[in-house]
């Protein structure tokens, strides 16, 4: 699926989904992805764990905001630390 970047460092990152998505609580979600953006000069795969999730509403749109933890730290390029601070980047 396509989602958003809200923010990243070394350890994780918060990705923002279009619509609500019910997560079981008590499960573990592990996420892999991959960050790509023009302003990148190569992707960056990432693997790590949901830890949280929580549904809002926001301009009349629903969304689902999602926080993961990597399973190992990156090195993250300067310009992916921009993206992280720009909003509407897609992962």
């Amino acid at each position: 699926f396509d989602a958003q970047l809200g923010n990243i460092s070394e350890t994780g990152l918060c990705f923002l989904l279009t619509g609500l998505v019910d997560f079981d609580p008590d499960a573990t979600h592990k996420v892999e992805g991959t960050i790509r953006s023009r302003r990148l000069p190569e992707s960056i795969v990432f693997k790590g764990n949901m830890v949280w999730n929580r549904q809002n509403s926001a301009q009349g749109e629903d969304q689902t905001l999602c926080g993961v933890h990597f399973f190992e730290q990156i090195d993250l390029p300067h310009a992916l630390i921009a993206l992280g601070m720009s909003a509407g980047e897609v992962l």
